[in-house]
């Protein structure tokens, strides 16, 4: 008989895959595992007590029933990331669009007040954000690496895509691999800087770390699959 203490001896693939098929002990043992790291995510990003437990219930329905026109998210989860990322690049996305909802529809009660009534408008502008937020992050990254020279992007591209080491490359280019190393950092941080730049120029609403666009970026491309 499978136990909570045998946990341990499953991935989370595994416990996935037995959550979706309703076995509790293993829904129990996700829950116990994955809701105080995905909490603490939430107060780093100053939500409420009453907002973390809000989200993180419709988090684990949504992840584990589904509704009458979605299937359970946990069915996009196939073990290609570790499961306590996935969990929270999904969760920074639901919680960025929780803020920027409470944002539209705030402006769109400021402006009731003094046009009249324009609840179309914001369920309107409620559907939009999911596709603009998406738009937001490719836009901040084009613009991010239209700004790197040539060599910079090639280097990137040595590195990232054709996974060549530091010492390969150094040796390839005949320079030092430390050298080598602080130029890519260089590189890598004027990418993230332009990056979050270009997503506050887009949506003032949006105040992302690095960290955080990563996540976004890697929740985005959950929902495109």
């Amino acid at each position: 008989m499978w136990t909570p203490d045998k946990a341990v001896h499953f991935s989370d693939l595994d416990l996935v895959q037995r959550s979706l098929e309703g076995e509790a002990l293993a829904v129990q043992a996700l829950q116990s595992e994955y809701t105080p790291f995905l909490r603490n995510l939430l107060f780093k990003h100053r939500a409420t007590e009453t907002e973390v437990e809000d989200l993180l219930a419709g988090l684990w329905a949504d992840c584990l029933v589904g509704s009458s026109d979605r299937p359970p998210l946990f069915e996009r989860y196939h073990g290609g990331s570790p499961l306590h990322s996935w969990l929270a690049a999904v969760t920074v996305n639901r919680w960025i669009s929780v803020k920027r909802r409470e944002a539209v529809h705030s402006r769109a009660v400021q402006f009731s007040l003094s046009q009249g009534p324009v609840l179309s408008m914001e369920c309107a502008a409620e559907a939009q954000l999911d596709t603009e937020l998406m738009a937001t992050v490719e836009q901040a990254v084009r613009q991010a690496l239209a700004s790197c020279e040539a060599e910079e992007m090639v280097l990137l591209q040595l590195v990232h895509l054709h996974q060549l080491t530091r010492r390969e490359l150094a040796d390839l280019l005949g320079l030092h691999e430390s050298g080598l190393s602080r130029r890519l950092k260089a590189t890598e941080k004027k990418i993230a800087e332009a990056t979050l730049a270009a997503v506050r120029e887009v949506d003032p609403l949006l105040e992302l770390t690095w960290k955080d666009f990563l996540l976004l970026c890697e929740s985005t491309s959950l929902f495109r699959s």
